[in-house]
């Protein structure tokens, strides 16, 4: 499934200029207060203790930390697109490794004794 998206994207640069953009999207939207909300939870069950987690501190807690993960996911993709545009636009697809290596020339004594 994942390979089959990436050979998709890579064939597809419009494709991936749309999901690089979704995901910016996505990551911005989630993040955007994300570390003053996560500031400002985490300082409530410190000064309120038990209390603060009996009125659901802790619940909005765990949905602040799936926030940054979706925030995570969503940078991955969009870097992982980036990546894809980056190697189409300059043809960089095919390691250096994999090339066709040239033949030497006919009358090089390499790897002869003089």
């Amino acid at each position: 499934m994942r390979r089959a998206t990436i050979l998709y994207l890579k064939r597809h640069p419009l494709a991936a200029v749309l999901v690089m953009a979704l995901a910016f999207v996505t990551l911005t939207a989630s993040s955007v207060n994300l570390l003053m909300l996560l500031h400002a939870n985490l300082d409530f069950i410190w000064r309120s203790g038990w209390w603060a987690l009996r009125e659901g501190a802790l619940l909005q807690l765990l949905g602040l930390l799936l926030s940054a993960i979706i925030a995570l996911l969503s940078y991955l993709v969009f870097k992982t697109c980036e990546k894809l545009l980056v190697e189409k636009i300059t043809d960089i697809s095919v390691p250096p490794a994999a090339a066709v290596p040239e033949k030497p020339a006919k009358d090089a004594t390499h790897g002869q004794r003089p």
